[in-house]
């Protein structure tokens, strides 16, 4: 298996991506997508420069669009339903497989607090 083929084998089977998100924290991959893209905006949770496109899901080109307009410009399911002439429900769907799959993969992260940075390396100077 080459490393491109990794993405999709992943995303491929739901389970996999879902118990791979679960080992971190659990609770980037099951959070509401409002929630997250508010996290995001604040910055504590990351989100990839370059949004990935993940093979075996919806439409590649529309996928990462959506998800931009979504999480980075803060666009509403519905209107991506109405640009993309698709219901609100397939939006939120196409949304939540990625964050799946993106939270399987490491691209999506909590980031931690500036008080435990600071902490680890007092521990770390000491």
């Amino acid at each position: 298996m080459t490393f491109s083929q990794l993405p999709a084998r992943l995303c491929h089977v739901r389970n996999v991506a879902h118990a791979v998100g679960d080992c971190a924290d659990g609770s980037i991959a099951h959070e509401r997508l409002a929630r997250l893209r508010e996290a995001i905006r604040n910055r504590q949770v990351s989100f990839p420069a370059q949004v990935p496109s993940f093979p075996r899901q919806y439409n590649k080109e529309i996928q990462w669009r959506a998800v931009t307009l979504y999480f980075v410009r803060g666009w509403t399911c519905e209107q991506l339903a109405a640009r993309y002439a698709v219901t609100p429900s397939r939006v939120r769907q196409l949304l939540r497989s990625w964050v799946d799959c993106a939270v399987a993969l490491g691209y999506i992260q909590k980031i931690p607090a500036e008080s435990l940075i600071a902490t680890g390396s007092q521990k770390a100077a000491a």
